[in-house]
């Protein structure tokens, strides 16, 4: 079975990264607008998750750029808090 939507499309399951597999099966949506694809990818994830240094080494083989520091983590953090303060001053204003 192929993908047929999404930055896969086009592709086997067989050759789908685990992360965008898992995505799919966690979300209901998905589930109940897609439930034939849903099935068909459990054995696959069966297998992934049955071979579990293969699983680990896919699931931390981060891209280059992807993967964050502990320092840039709580800066992005700081960030949405203060972006979230903010919101809620313009909320207050309004009001």
């Amino acid at each position: 079975m192929r993908l047929d939507f999404g930055i896969h499309s086009g592709r086997a399951i067989e050759h789908v990264p685990t992360p965008y597999l898992l995505w799919i099966v966690s979300h209901v949506g998905m589930r109940a607008s897609k439930p034939a694809l849903v099935r068909s990818l459990v054995p696959v994830l069966a297998a992934r998750f049955a071979d579990e240094s293969k699983l680990c080494a896919e699931l931390f083989d981060i891209p280059d750029g992807l993967g964050r520091n502990a320092a840039e983590r709580q800066q992005i953090k700081e960030a949405r808090a203060e972006r979230q303060r903010q919101s809620n001053n313009d909320i207050s204003d309004l009001i």
